[in-house]
């Protein structure tokens, strides 16, 4: 786990310096100088390329469809691999792949999103898992999965002032781990037969439909059990 983390940090680094450049290329400066855009600019290309590159290498493609794909295909398996040496990295890789094509699908990719977050999100739905006395169900580990992730901020830096028509505008980190996780519990329950970006759109129309009721579930003091049995019920309408 030490090498897959030294990764996934060094990989997180890398996106904090493209979004900080694109950032400031954004920002009101007193100091400006001549060039200075165009010097960005440049930055934020090599940076962006630097980032594709690694990107394609190890995930075959960075479009949307490519990457909601893989990463729920990360995640068959999963549930009965909690302890795994490997689940750290697995479960990161596949929970940011899924996340990155869920905000791409929903046209919020501009956002700043760790790897790093997933791993540590890992550790705590296997600590949880542990402190049970019985396996969990697919829907359940479907809300912790999503809860997890919630926790751990795999959003690093959330937008600030944003105001738009759903929550994937206003909360699109909470918007993205509800989805994901009502995507994982259709595509573990119902098996290969979906269709991976028909799944996400779906769920994503069903999270943004019934936000107050997912919200509440999350705010449960039994959240595990709240959102679990609402996955499960949701799952369903999920072709």
């Amino acid at each position: 786990m030490l090498r897959a983390g030294l990764k996934f940090l060094i990989k997180d680094a890398l996106r904090g310096a493209r979004f900080s450049m694109r950032k400031s290329s954004f920002a009101a400066q007193s100091d400006d100088f001549p060039g200075r855009s165009e010097l960005t600019r440049i930055a934020d290309s090599v940076l962006t390329s630097l980032e594709e590159t690694v990107v394609t290498l190890r995930y075959g493609s960075d479009q949307a469809e490519d990457m909601i794909r893989v990463g729920l295909d990360g995640f068959i398996g999963l549930r009965e691999a909690m302890a795994a040496h490997d689940f750290d990295s697995r479960f990161a890789s596949a929970s940011y792949r899924l996340t990155k094509g869920i905000l791409a699908l929903r046209r919020q990719d501009a956002l700043y999103l760790s790897e790093l977050a997933g791993a540590t999100a890992a550790r705590s739905l296997v600590n949880k898992a542990r402190s049970g006395t019985e396996r969990w169900s697919i829907a359940r580990f479907s809300a912790e999965t999503a809860l997890a992730l919630l926790k751990s901020q795999t959003i690093r830096i959330p937008p600030v002032g944003v105001s738009g028509a759903d929550i994937f505008t206003t909360e699109p980190e909470r918007a993205a781990a509800l989805t994901l996780g009502l995507v994982v519990c259709a595509r573990l329950t119902k098996g290969d037969g979906l269709n991976p970006v028909d799944c996400v759109t779906s769920a994503s129309d069903i999270v943004i439909s019934r936000y107050q009721r997912f919200s509440s579930a999350t705010n449960d003091a039994q959240s595990g059990d709240a959102l679990a049995a609402l996955f499960a019920d949701m799952a369903t309408f999920v072709p």
